[in-house]
């Protein structure tokens, strides 16, 4: 079981190393639609065997691949730090004690917190809202003048400990619903094809740069391809996002996850 689980990850990477031959090869093939004979000095070379110029076929479209993708890479990172700074900007993150309603006040929730990590578990207290808080203000003048100002103290007191309780609950459920939502990473399959997915999306991309400017490759079954390959993982993404944004969404995922840990 042991060498398995070490084989895992090594024949994971490979796959997705070994992905980039395909929009290596989507670049190769464009290039000699647009350009042809562009190939035809290398088939004619003597003294390479077909073996030899198989390989270095291989090692070409390889090459070429891995670079598109790292590239790919690159401008996918430098387009999400934009479009994160920018989503900070317009939506700033509420303070816990600012939700009239979370998910980490779940008691099914907490529960399932609590059996999973033991004593280790915040306090289990009910946030002191602004609400509350000015509720039970009046309350105080049954007490006598002196009294007032150390039970009001004791009132403040309550808010900022249930608040701090709450923060760290909060940071918890923020944990596992990011857990849930990304893949697992002991999940080779998944893995292995959010790779290939993420070369084949390489190649798309690659084919509606290349019509732009090569006419060989405007052609239907060319483009509706690459547009619905990129459509599929455009509209994935955006439903991951959502469900990124949406604490709510991995409420009884979480519970399960959890729940499934325990034993």
């Amino acid at each position: 079981m042991e060498i398995t689980d070490a084989l895992k990850y090594p024949f994971e990477k490979l796959v997705y190393f070994v992905a980039a031959l395909i929009p290596g090869a989507t670049a190769l093939l464009i290039y000699r639609g647009a350009v042809p004979g562009s190939f035809e000095w290398f088939l004619k070379v003597s003294y390479l065997g077909y073996t030899t110029k198989l390989w270095l076929a291989v090692l070409a479209a390889f090459v070429i691949g891995h670079t598109l993708t790292s590239l790919l890479t690159v401008i996918a990172e430098d387009v999400g730090f934009v479009i994160g700074y920018w989503i900070g900007r317009w939506l700033p993150v509420k303070s816990a004690w600012r939700y009239d309603t979370a998910p980490w006040r779940s008691p099914e929730w907490r529960k399932a917190i609590k059996s999973r990590l033991g004593d280790t578990a915040p306090k289990d207290t009910h946030l002191l809202t602004d609400q509350l808080f000015k509720q039970r203000q009046p309350l105080l003048e049954a007490f006598p003048e002196p009294q007032q100002r150390t039970e009001f103290m004791r009132l403040v007191e309550e808010r900022i400990s249930t608040s701090n309780d709450d923060i760290q609950w909060q940071r918890l459920y923020k944990h596992y619903h990011e857990i849930v939502v990304e893949p697992r990473p002991d999940d080779v399959t998944l893995n292995i094809r959010n790779g290939l997915t993420y070369n084949f999306l390489a190649s798309a991309l690659y084919i509606l740069a290349s019509a732009f400017i090569l006419p060989p490759v405007r052609h239907w079954w060319c483009i509706v391809p690459a547009i619905s390959w990129v459509a599929i993982v455009v509209i994935g993404g955006i439903g991951r996002y959502q469900r990124l944004t949406d604490d709510w969404s991995t409420l009884q995922a979480q519970i399960v996850y959890l729940s499934s840990k325990q034993a």
